[in-house]
């Protein structure tokens, strides 16, 4: 049997740091290793043609940059170790890039992870809006899981209640089955919700046949609620429901724009303290 593994790109960031609580807590769930992935900005001017004291800083750069990922490694295993995660495999690569987001994916496909963890924080967001920045791009483009989880985001050690959001199309239930394996040892609640906005029909003709297969698991609730968008109505969900991760399946954006897109601000920002757990369509399929 193929071991499990988990990539967790990491930028140094107080997100990431949060991030890795939850990877910690995945990999012992999971009986997966983590793999740390830093990527680094990779200057295209060719060596040969820079002056001596420019390659000399470049070299400098890279080296501090070395350094600085060796005692993040080191404080990162001191951590886990401290936490009561000694059991859980850590290992680190540094790989340099033109772009962050082609070199994660890059490694993605040279690594064959199940399951990607990364952070992202108010900067990413205020700058050029979430669906703009690389968690969203590796959210969208990643043949695996991918669970993004804001600096924010609070972690007692427990996962008790998952919310995922879903149309109860027949290709979700790959999803549903995935999301069983990951949090079944927590004995994790997992809400199947579905938004319906007033005026729509608010049977799902696909609800009964779910309920039918996952009748036996106690662990499985499914909700329906109406409001007037699926941003309102999932962001109310969660709020009123101790959710401690949100899940879903992207379907080409669409699902992350109506969370994030139409009214994005800081205020929104500032609220959204719930890590987000997709699986990507595409790969459903295949």
């Amino acid at each position: 049997m193929k071991a499990k593994k988990i990539l967790f790109p990491t930028n140094f960031s107080d997100a990431s740091d949060r991030a890795a609580i939850y990877a910690l807590h995945l990999a012992r769930s999971m009986g997966a290793c983590i793999s740390t992935l830093h990527v680094y900005e990779n200057i295209s001017l060719a060596a040969a043609h820079m002056s001596n004291t420019l390659s000399d800083i470049v070299e400098h750069s890279h080296l501090e940059t070395l350094q600085t990922y060796q005692d993040v490694a080191k404080v990162m295993r001191e951590a886990a170790d401290k936490l009561g995660f000694a059991d859980v495999e850590i290992d680190h690569v540094m790989k340099s890039g033109e772009r962050v987001l082609s070199t994660i994916l890059k490694y993605e496909g040279l690594k064959e992870p199940d399951l990607i963890i990364m952070g992202f924080s108010a900067p990413d967001w205020i700058k050029k809006n979430f669906t703009g920045s690389v968690p969203s791009e590796v959210m969208t483009n990643a043949k695996v899981p991918v669970l993004v989880v804001p600096e924010k985001a609070k972690i007692d050690g427990k996962i008790d209640h998952v919310a995922f959001a879903t149309t109860f199309r027949p290709i979700d239930q790959k999803a549903l089955d995935t999301l069983i394996e990951i949090f079944g040892p927590y004995n994790t609640q997992i809400h199947c919700l579905h938004i319906t906005k007033k005026g729509e029909d608010t049977s799902p003709s696909d609800l009964e046949a779910w309920q039918e297969k996952y009748q036996s698991n106690d662990n499985i609730s499914f909700v329906i609620k109406e409001s007037p968008s699926i941003r309102r109505g999932i962001m109310d969900y969660l709020n009123t429901n101790d959710i401690d991760i949100l899940s879903t399946v992207t379907r080409r954006r669409n699902m992350i724009q109506e969370l994030f897109d139409h009214s994005l601000t800081k205020k929104l920002y500032y609220h959204l303290n719930y890590p987000i757990l997709t699986f990507q369509e595409h790969s459903l399929k295949s």
